[in-house]
C-alpha cells in the first residue's frame, strides 16, 4: 500500500553542522510516514533509506547513523545495503511499539550531520467505520466459490493501513485490499451441508476491536441440473481407453440457471477433487457446461454425480453409470540400447557437443535437453535428431553448440530426458573458466510510458562477458557496455523479476523493492509504472455510464462507449478497459474471441463533454450477465473489477446464443487413405484450422490446413472435409495417426487435440473428438502396401550449401538466407511428398526450425530449397549452426545430418559467422499497436528508430502514397499520425537520411466512424486538470442492433471529489421533427382486416408480417443475399415457393393470373417471368440557398470491407473545396429475425429478410454556410414480360407512425417500395431532413413493363458528420385494386394496376446500387436469358 505524495504527513530536515558529510532521504516515492497500527500486534513499522555522502569527494569510510536521545518506546536498526567511494546507502527500520499520533525522529551521523522525520502511528478505531457490501457476490472461476467487494466507509485512506485491518468470515474466505482505497476483495468458498444457512457474517477487525457485517448467504438460490451426458457414453463406460496424453472422460450438463448465478457440485466416487468445468453455451432458458474427470486410476470403477443447490443445501440430480478406465495413452519408446558421447569439438566461438544413441521404437513424445550449469532447456520434436533408420530401429544423433565459457569449477552436466525419466547424462568441460566476480552490472533502469499500459524499459548494462539474449534490444553501445530498450506491458510486468545473464551464464537479478543503483539512487519499485504521476484509486472513479446498455449480442457484435469521471485525474491520465478481465469462467474462450482485438481498449479525454471516454466492442454470442465482467486498469498497473463499482456502473448484456466452445468433429469416417470428417459449429461457424498426421514407421509429416472454402460439401456450420493421403507405389505399410488438431470458430474460440502435448487443464476439455472418445483408434488408419522391398539404405545427401555464410549481419534489413540441397536414393527412391527440416541453433540452446520446399528432381533424386529470414540478433556474436533432418525414401528409411556430420564433409556448409558486423541503427519494424479504423495515429514497435526522419504510407485500396512525419520517437517505438483513414490494410515504411526500413503491413480492425463526440449541454471546461463533471449528451453516430438506453446528459451536482448519487438520464438535444399528417385508412376492409392491421389517426398501422399503407403486403422470407465484391449492389432472388409459403391466402389471385396468362398467345406455355429492380445513387449535389445545384459528384470506386457474415461496408470518397477528401461509407446489415433498433431516438422494427443501411459522411467543404447537399437516388423496376402488363408509381407519406416518405415503383404485381426517413444525425445532433420527388427534373424511364422514379434527400449544412440509417425488406402484395395512374399495354388496361406482390425497400440516403431479382415460374428460361442480357445493358446506362 502506498500513499499519494500530496497526502504525506511528514517533514525531512537536512542539517549541516560544519561537516563535509551530507545526509538525505532517498526513499522511493510514496513511502508512507503516517500509518495505522498493525492488526496482528498493534505496532507501526517504518522503513526508509538514507544516503550519506562526502561532499569533498573523499572516501566516506564506515559512516554510521543513530537516533538522538532515548529509543523508548521504539526499536531502531539500520543496515548498509550499498556503498561506493563517496556515498553510503543505509536502510532504516523503526518499529513504534505504541500508538503515537505524531512524533519526531532525529537521526545523526558520527560527524553530527542530522536528518529529521515527523511520523505518525495511529490506532484505528474500527467501530467508527461502516462495512458495506458492494453489489453482493458473483461467480468466480472456481466451481464452489463467489467473490465480492466490501467497502469500509469512514476509513481515512490518507493513512497507510496495508496490514492494519483483518477480514474474516463465518465460513472460509480470503480478502485483499485494493491499493489506495477502502475497498476489500473477498472470496468465499461454499461447502456441502445438510443444515440450512441463512446468513454470512463478515468480520472486520483491528488489534483491539472488530465490527461485523451480516449478509444473506450467497449460495442460497435454487438450481436444477436438467440433464447430463458422459463421454464416452454407455455402453462404453466399462472399458474406457484414452488415445492421447490429454484425453480424459468428459461430461456435459445442462441447467436452468443463468451464467450469472451458477453453483454445482460434481463428484466422482467420493471425491470432488480433480474436476474442471466451464460454460460452453447458453440461451434465455438454460445453460450448458463442459468438464472433465481428472482420474489417473486404472481399472477402478467410479460413478459421476451431479448436484444442484436447493436453498442452502445441495441435492443430487443425476448419477452416471459406473466408469472404468482401462487404458491411457502409453509411452511406447524404449530407452537407448547403446549410446556414445563421442567428443566435444572445440570451435572458434563455441563447443560442439555430439550425442549419439540407438533406440528400437519411437512414439512421437519429444526428447528434453537440459543443461544444469546453463540453466536452460529445449524440447526436441521429430524429425530432429533422427539420423537414420526408421521408428522400429533407428540411430539418434545431435550436435549441441554451447558457450565456450564455464562458470562452474566442476564439470557441467547435460541431460537428455524422456518423459521425466533421465536416461543420458553427459559431462563436458568448457574451454575457458570465468571470473565469477565479473557479473553483469545494471547501471541504469528507466520506465517510459508511451501509451496506457505500454512502457519502454530502458536498461544500461555493463558486462565483461557480454550480455546474453538481449541482442535484439541493443539500441546503442555494445553487448559489453550498452543501452537496451524493451517494450513491456505494465500489467504482466508488475511483479516480474529482472534477471540479466551474460555469455558465461553469470547473472544479476532484481526483484521488486531492490536497489538498482546508488549513483544516482534508483530502486526497482512496485509503483515504478506510476511514480511520476498523481496516483488514482478506485474511490476516485465515479459516474460510470455507457452509451448503450441492456445490449442483445445474439449473433451480432456491438460497438459501445463508456464514460466516467475521475476526481484525481488530468487530461493525460490514461485508463485501460478489459472485457471479461478477471471473470475466469469465461477467460478460456471469451477474449481472443475477436482475433484482431487483444481484449483491451484505451481511454481518451473528450474535451467536448469533459469526460474520459473508452470505445469498446462487445463480441457476439458471449455471456449474458447483468454485471458483464470488465476491468479498469488504473495507474497503468492496478486492475479494478466492475464488481467494485455500484449497480449504476454495470453493463447489462443478454445473448440467446452464447457460444464458448470451439468446433468439433460431428462425424469421423475412416477410408483406405484417410478420413472423412464433418466439422460442426452451429452458432459461430468454423473459421479455419489444421490437422497434422504422422507416419508410425517413417516419421512422415502431413499438415492439412482447412477452412470452409475447401469443404467438399456443406458450409461453415456443418461442413464435410476429406483428409486424404496420397499413397503411391512403392510404399511402406504403416499406421498413419492424427497427432494434432487445432480448430477455430469465426470468433477465435478453439478446440484442440494432441497426443503428446502436456498443456493446461482446459485443453483436456476442448477436444474435437468428444463424440468419439469410445474409439481408441479413431485417429489411426492402417495402410498396407502390396510391394514391400527391404531397402535398409537411407537417402544420401549430395550437396548442402548456403547463399551467405561469412560476415552475416543479423542486424541488417536483408537477413534472408537461402539453403539448397540435393539428396539421392538409388534403391527405393525419394518420398516426393516429404520435405526435410532445417534447424538453426545458437550457443544458448535456442533453436529455429523451417521446412524446406521441393523444387525438382526425379524418382531417385530430389532438390530442396529453403529461404529463411533470420530474426534480428539471432546468433550474434557466436555464430549460427545448422543441421538438417527428415529425408525419407519410399520404403520408410529416413536420414538426417547433425552439425558435426555437415562439418566433417568439406562439400557441406555448417555454420554462419555473425561476429564481424552487427548494425544497430537499421530501422526494422516488427509489430504495431492494434489499430481501429476510427483512430488517427499509429504506434510502431521495432528497433533502430532513433534516426528516423520521415514515413511513407502506401494505401492498398487506391494505390496512393502519403508522406507523413513522426509525433513521438524512441529507439524501439515511434508514433506516427495517419492523415487518411483506411478500411483496408496499408503499408508503412520508415526513412532515415541513408536507410529505409522494411515495408510493414498494417491491418486495421473495423470500428464505425465518425468517432462519437456528443454535443455538451454547456460549454466545456477549459482546464482538464480539474475533475471532469459532465456526461454525454447525444445519441451515437452509429446504431447498434438493439434498443439502447437513453444517453446521460446532465452534470453531477456534487463536487468533483464526490460520487454523484445517480446517473444522468435525460435524452439528447433534438431539433423539432415534423410528423406526417393524418391519412384515410385504405383498403376494403380497411387495413386488410383485423388480422392484418388497424386504422389509426395516422392511417393504417400493420401487424407483422404485414406492411404498407394498406397492410396488404407481406414479408417474404428469403436466404441472405450474396455479397457483391465490387459495389453495394444487392441481388435477392425469390420464386413461387417463397410466394406460396408467405402468401397462402393469395391462391385465388394466382389462379386468375394463370388463367389470364394462358390466354396470352405470346406467353403461352411459359415457365418464368423475371423482375429486376434497381436502387441506385445517381449523384451527390451541392445546392445553394435557392436550391439550385452548383456542384455535382458521381460516386464510384467502392471498396468492400466484410465485417461479418451478415454485415458489409462499402467505402468511397470525393474531393470537395480545396481538394478536401470526404469519406462516404455504406454499411449493409442483413436481419434473419425480427429485431428493434434505434436510430436518432426513433425505434425501427427490422423484419426478417431486412437489409439495414448505415450511411456515414465525414466533413464536407461547403462553398457557403447557407448551402446544403442533395443525394439523388433512382428507383426502377423492369419486367421480362412486355405485353398484357401495367406499371405505376407513387410518392407520399407513410402511415405507420414512423414519419417517413415512401416511393413505390410497380410493374404488374411486383413493386419496389422505398422508405425515406425524415431524420438524420447531423454533427451528432438529431435533425429533420426533407425528401423530394425529382421526376420532373430527370428523364425517367416509363412504359407498361418498366418504371423509374428519382428522389432527392436534402441534407443540411454540417461541420463534422452526417449519418442516415435506413432499411428495406422483401414483400409480396395481396392487393387486387387498380391504380388510376397505371401505364398498361394491350388488354391489360382492365386489369388491376396495383397488384403489389413485390419488394419493399425502405431507404433514406446514400444507398448504393441495390439489385433485387424476383423470379416467378411463368416464362421459359431461354427467353429469360435474352431478357437479362438486355436488362443488364440498360442498367449500365442508368449509372
Amino acid at each position: 500500500m502506498i500513499l499519494k505524495p500530496t497526502l504525506f504527513f511528514f517533514s525531512r530536515k537536512l542539517v549541516h553542522l560544519e561537516s563535509t558529510i551530507s545526509v538525505q532521504d532517498v526513499s522511493p516515492i510514496n513511502t508512507p510516514y503516517k500509518k495505522y497500527t498493525r492488526a496482528v500486534d498493534g505496532v507501526c513499522t517504518f522503513n526508509f533509506f538514507i544516503l550519506t555522502s562526502n561532499d569533498n569527494g573523499t572516501n566516506i569510510g564506515t559512516e554510521t547513523i543513530q537516533p538522538d536521545g532515548s529509543t523508548t518506546p521504539f526499536t531502531f536498526s539500520y543496515s548498509r545495503i550499498s556503498q561506493n567511494q563517496t556515498s553510503s546507502l543505509l536502510n532504516i527500520t523503526l518499529t513504534r511499539v505504541q500508538e503515537t499520533p505524531q512524533f519526531t525522529l532525529s537521526l545523526s551521523t558520527l560527524t553530527s550531520s542530522k536528518i529529521q522525520y515527523n511520523l505518525s502511528c495511529i490506532a484505528l478505531d474500527i467501530l467508527t467505520t461502516s462495512p458495506v457490501l458492494i453489489n453482493g457476490f458473483s461467480n468466480t472461476f472456481s466451481a464452489y466459490s463467489k467473490a465480492g467487494y466490501l467497502k469500509l466507509e469512514g476509513l481515512d485512506t490518507s493513512i497507510f493501513y496495508d496490514s492494519s485491518i483483518g477480514v474474516s468470515c463465518s465460513i472460509s474466505c480470503t480478502a485483499s485490499i485494493l491499493p489506495n482505497t477502502n475497498i476489500f476483495s473477498i472470496s468465499i468458498s461454499s461447502f456441502l451441508t445438510t443444515t440450512s444457512i441463512d446468513s454470512l457474517t463478515i468480520s472486520v477487525s483491528t488489534f483491539s476491536n472488530k465490527k461485523d457485517l451480516v449478509v444473506n448467504y450467497p449460495f442460497g438460490q435454487y438450481y436444477d441440473s436438467i440433464s447430463a451426458t458422459i463421454y464416452p457414453e454407455s455402453p462404453y463406460n466399462s472399458n474406457v481407453q484414452l488415445n492421447s496424453l490429454n484425453s480424459r472422460i468428459l461430461f456435459t450438463f445442462t441447467s436452468n440457471n443463468t451464467l450469472d448465478d451458477r453453483l454445482f457440485l460434481i463428484k466422482y466416487g467420493s471425491s470432488d477433487v480433480g474436476l474442471f468445468y466451464f460454460p460452453i453455451s447458453s440461451n434465455f432458458n438454460s445453460s450448458t457446461y463442459l468438464g472433465f474427470i481428472l482420474s489417473t486410476q486404472l481399472n477402478s470403477g467410479f460413478q459421476i454425480q451431479f448436484y444442484g443447490i436447493y436453498g442452502n443445501t445441495f441435492k443430487s440430480d443425476f448419477t452416471s453409470s459406473t466408469y472404468t478406465i482401462t487404458k491411457y495413452w502409453s509411452y511406447g519408446a524404449t530407452f537407448p540400447t547403446a549410446y556414445s558421447l563421442n567428443n566435444t569439438v572445440q570451435l572458434d566461438n563455441a563447443l560442439l557437443n555430439n550425442v549419439y544413441f540407438e533406440r528400437t521404437s519411437y512414439d512421437q513424445y519429444p526428447l528434453y535437453l537440459r543443461f544444469y550449469s546453463l540453466i536452460t532447456s529445449q524440447n526436441y520434436y521429430s524429425p530432429y535428431g533422427f539420423l537414420y533408420g526408421n521408428n522400429s530401429a533407428h540411430t539418434y544423433s545431435i550436435s549441441v553448440p554451447t558457450t565456450i565459457y564455464n562458470n562452474y569449477s566442476a564439470a557441467s552436466y547435460m541431460q537428455i530426458v524422456y518423459y521425466g525419466s533421465k536416461f543420458l547424462t553427459y559431462n563436458y568441460s568448457p574451454t575457458y573458466n570465468v571470473d565469477k566476480t565479473k557479473v553483469p552490472i545494471l547501471k541504469g533502469l528507466e520506465f517510459i510510458n508511451i501509451r496506457d499500459i505500454i512502457f519502454i524499459m530502458r536498461l544500461k548494462i555493463e558486462s565483461f562477458y557480454g550480455v546474453k539474449d538481449l541482442n535484439t534490444y541493443l539500441v546503442s553501445g555494445t553487448l559489453n557496455n550498452g543501452t537496451f530498450e524493451i517494450v513491456v506491458n505494465s500489467i504482466s510486468s508488475q511483479n516480474q523479476q529482472i534477471k540479466i545473464y551474460d555469455s558465461a551464464y553469470l547473472y544479476c537479478s532484481y526483484t521488486v523493492g531492490n536497489l538498482v543503483s546508488i549513483d544516482p539512487v534508483t530502486f526497482y519499485t512496485k509503483d515504478r509504472f506510476y511514480e511520476n504521476q498523481n496516483p488514482v484509486s478506485a474511490n476516485d472513479i465515479f459516474n460510470i455510464t455507457f452509451l448503450f446498455n441492456d445490449l442483445d449480442i445474439t449473433n451480432k457484435t456491438i460497438y459501445n462507449t463508456m464514460y466516467f469521471n475521475c476526481s484525481t485525474g488530468t487530461r493525460d491520465t490514461q485508463f485501460l478497459f478489459y472485457l471479461n478481465g478477471d471473470d475466469a469462467q469465461f477467460s478460456i474462450a471469451a477474449y481472443g474471441i475477436l482475433p484482431y482485438i487483444v481484449g483491451s481498449f484505451s481511454s481518451f479525454w473528450n474535451d467536448t463533454i469533459s469526460l474520459y471516454q473508452i470505445d469498446f466492442i462487445v463480441p457476439a454470442n458471449t455471456q449474458s450477465s447483468n454485471k458483464y465482467p470488465y476491468n479498469l486498469i488504473i495507474n497503468n498497473a492496478i486492475s479494478v473489477s466492475n464488481k467494485a463499482f455500484p449497480e449504476s456502473s454495470q453493463l447489462r448484456v443478454t445473448s440467446n446464443n452464447v457460444d464458448l466452445k470451439g468446433p468439433i468433429f460431428k462425424r469421423v469416417e475412416k477410408s483406405t487413405n484417410g478420413w472423412i470428417i464433418e466439422i460442426q459449429d452451429e452458432i459461430n461457424g468454423f473459421r479455419d484450422g489444421y490437422i497434422i498426421i504422422r507416419g508410425s514407421i517413417d516419421n512422415s509429416f502431413y499438415n492439412f490446413t482447412i477452412d470452409p472454402r475447401n469443404a467438399v460439401s456443406g458450409d461453415k456450420f456443418y461442413g464435410e472435409y476429406h483428409i486424404l493421403l496420397n499413397i503411391t507405389d512403392p510404399c511402406i505399410s504403416q499406421d498413419y495417426t492424427i497427432t494434432d488438431v487445432l480448430l477455430f470458430d469465426s470468433f477465435g474460440t478453439n478446440s484442440s487435440f494432441s497426443i503428446t502435448s502436456n498443456s493446461l487443464p482446459y485443453y483436456y476439455i476442448l477436444n474435437p473428438f468428444i463424440n468419439y472418445l469410445y474409439d481408441y483408434t479413431i485417429n489411426v488408419i492402417s495402410v498396407s502396401c502390396q510391394t514391400q522391398n527391404k531397402d535398409l539404405s537411407p537417402p544420401e545427401l549430395l550437396s548442402f550449401s548456403l547463399s551467405t555464410k561469412d560476415n552475416f549481419d543479423v542486424g541488417a534489413l536483408n537477413r534472408n538466407l537461402t539453403i539448397t540441397m540435393e539428396v539421392e536414393d538409388l534403391e527405393s527412391g525419394i518420398k516426393s511428398d516429404q520435405s526435410p527440416f532445417i534447424y538453426l541453433s545458437d550457443v544458448f540452446i535456442n533453436q529455429l526450425s523451417f521446412r524446406s520446399t521441393y523444387i525438382g528432381g526425379n524418382f531417385t533424386n530430389a532438390i530442396y530449397s529453403c529461404t529463411i529470414e533470420i530474426p534480428v540478433g539471432f546468433g550474434y556474436p557466436f555464430g549460427i549452426y545448422l543441421s538438417v533432418y527428415g529425408f525419407i525414401n519410399n520404403y520408410g528409411q529416413y536420414r538426417g545430418y547433425s552439425t558435426e556430420l555437415l562439418r566433417n564433409n568439406p562439400l557441406f556448409d555448417y555454420v554462419i559467422l555473425t561476429n564481424q558486423t552487427y548494425t544497430i541503427n537499421q530501422p526494422i519494424i516488427s509489430s504495431y499497436q492494434r489499430l481501429s479504423t476510427k483512430e488517427s495515429q499509429l504506434w510502431l514497435y521495432g528497433r533502430g528508430f532513433q534516426e528516423v526522419t520521415s514515413i511513407k504510407i502506401r494505401y492498398i485500396e487506391d494505390g496512393t502514397i502519403v508522406n507523413t512525419t513522426l509525433k513521438s520517437l524512441y529507439s524501439s517505438a515511434i508514433l506516427i499520425p495517419l492523415l487518411k483513414r483506411s478500411y483496408q490494410p496499408f503499408y508503412v515504411t520508415l526513412f532515415t537520411g541513408t536507410k529505409n526500413s522494411n515495408e510493414f503491413l498494417i491491418t486495421p480492425y473495423y470500428y464505425p466512424i465518425p468517432n462519437y463526440e456528443p454535443t455538451p449541454t454547456e460549454s466545456p471546461t477549459t482546464s482538464p486538470t480539474t475533475s471532469p463533471t459532465e456526461s454525454p449528451s447525444t445519441s451515437p453516430s452509429t446504431s447498434p442492433t438493439t434498443s439502447p438506453t437513453t444517453s446521460p446528459t446532465t452534470s453531477p451536482t456534487t463536487s468533483p471529489t464526490e460520487s454523484p448519487s445517480s446517473s444522468p438520464t435525460e435524452s439528447p438535444t433534438i431539433t423539432p421533427i415534423p410528423t406526417n399528417p393524418p391519412q384515410k385508412c385504405k383498403g376494403s376492409p380497411p387495413c386488410g382486416g383485423p388480422s392484418q392491421g388497424y386504422c389509426f389517426n395516422t392511417g393504417c398501422v400493420c401487424y407483422s408480417p404485414y406492411v404498407g399503407i394498406d397492410c396488404l403486403s407481406k414479408i417474404i422470407i428469403v436466404p441472405p443475399p450474396i455479397t457483391n465484391n465490387s459495389n453495394p449492389n444487392v441481388e435477392i432472388p425469390t420464386n413461387n415457393n417463397n410466394n406460396n409459403n408467405n402468401n397462402n391466402n393469395n391462391n385465388n389471385n394466382n389462379n386468375n393470373n394463370n388463367n389470364n396468362n394462358n390466354n396470352n398467345n405470346e406467353n403461352s406455355n411459359v415457365n418464368e417471368i423475371t423482375f429486376k429492380s434497381l436502387i441506385s445513387i445517381v449523384s451527390l449535389r451541392e445546392l445553394d440557398f435557392n436550391g439550385k445545384p452548383i456542384l455535382n459528384y458521381t460516386l464510384e470506386k467502392w471498396i468492400l470491407s466484410e465485417i461479418n457474415e451478415f454485415k458489409n461496408q462499402y467505402l468511397t470518397n470525393i474531393l470537395s473545396g480545396t481538394n478536401k477528401s470526404t469519406n462516404i461509407s455504406v454499411t449493409i446489415e442483413w436481419f434473419n429475425q425480427t429485431e428493434t433498433v434505434q436510430f436518432a431516438n426513433q425505434n425501427l422494427t427490422m423484419n426478417p429478410s431486412t437489409l439495414k443501411y448505415t450511411i456515414e459522411m465525414t466533413p464536407y467543404n461547403f462553398k457557403s454556410q447557407l448551402n446544403t447537399l442533395q443525394l439523388v437516388m433512382s428507383a426502377s423496376l423492369e419486367s421480362s414480360k412486355t405485353n398484357d402488363i401495367c406499371s405505376s408509381k407513387q410518392f407520399g407519406n407513410t402511415s405507420n407512425g414512423d414519419d417517413s416518405n415512401y416511393v413505390k415503383v410497380q410493374v404488374d404485381d411486383h413493386s419496389v417500395y422505398g422508405r425515406f426517413i425524415k431524420r438524420a444525425l447531423i454533427d451528432n445532433n438529431i435533425r429533420s431532413i426533407q425528401n423530394v420527388l425529382l421526376d420532373s427534373t430527370f428523364n425517367t424511364i416509363e412504359s407498361s413493363y418498366q418504371s423509374q422514379s428519382f428522389i432527392g434527400i436534402e441534407i443540411p449544412n454540417f461541420k463534422q458528420s452526417a449519418v442516415i440509417d435506413p432499411d428495406f425488406s422483401i414483400l409480396l402484395s395481396t392487393s387486387s385494386q387498380d391504380n388510376s395512374n397505371s401505364i398498361c399495354s394491350k388488354s391489360n388496361n382492365g386489369l388491376s394496376g396495383t397488384k403489389i406482390a413485390g419488394i419493399v425497400i425502405g431507404c433514406a440516403a446514400f444507398v448504393a446500387v441495390i439489385l433485387i431479382t424476383t423470379i416467378y415460374f411463368i416464362k421459359k428460361k431461354k427467353q429469360n436469358s435474352k431478357f437479362i442480357n438486355n436488362m443488364n445493358s440498360k442498367l449500365k446506362n442508368l449509372k
